[in-house]
């Protein structure tokens, strides 16, 4: 391997890291909307939520159910193929360099939070019932799930930390 081809992989996970990153990143954009929807009132979150089940393109106006499932599926997906592109891309690099560090940083971070994010999402598919701020509480406080985001948070913000420079 010549340092031509180093330069060629490096440049090649950054963008495949990237592109996946930008996906996530364009995602928790929106999960802050949902999330403030939960927070500023029912009618708000139902209009999100709407929106979300793309109730605007259903013939009876009762929107997609099966669109939630979807979306936590393809988010699961995102995340899923960004963190194989993080390790595939940094098997490929030196070991010594600081390249590889990174992305051995980013793929040690991202295994806990791949593994809560899923476990959050496996809560919002499986719950049958309409999405309302009385349930979410009832979820956090009542259920437990407050566990299950306090490690998200705390996950998220080890990335971020960790992984920032």
């Amino acid at each position: 391997m010549t340092s031509q081809d180093i330069k060629y992989t490096a440049e090649t996970a950054q963008t495949d890291v990237k592109i996946t990153g930008i996906l996530l990143s364009g995602f928790i954009s929106f999960h802050i909307i949902m999330l403030a929807s939960v927070l500023i009132g029912e009618q708000w979150l139902a209009w999100v939520m709407n929106t979300l089940k793309l109730r605007f393109l259903s013939a009876d106006g009762m929107g997609f159910d099966w669109m939630v499932p979807v979306l936590a599926g393809s988010l699961g997906l995102v995340l899923t193929l960004h963190l194989v592109f993080v390790w595939f891309r940094k098997q490929a690099l030196p070991k010594a360099s600081q390249l590889h560090r990174q992305f051995n940083t980013q793929f040690l971070t991202g295994v806990p939070l791949m593994f809560v994010a899923g476990a959050h999402l496996l809560l919002l598919v499986a719950a049958k019932t309409e999405f309302t701020p009385a349930l979410a509480a009832t979820r956090v406080w009542l259920e437990g799930a407050w566990l299950i985001y306090f490690f998200l948070v705390l996950s998220m913000a080890l990335k971020a930390l960790l992984t920032s420079s």
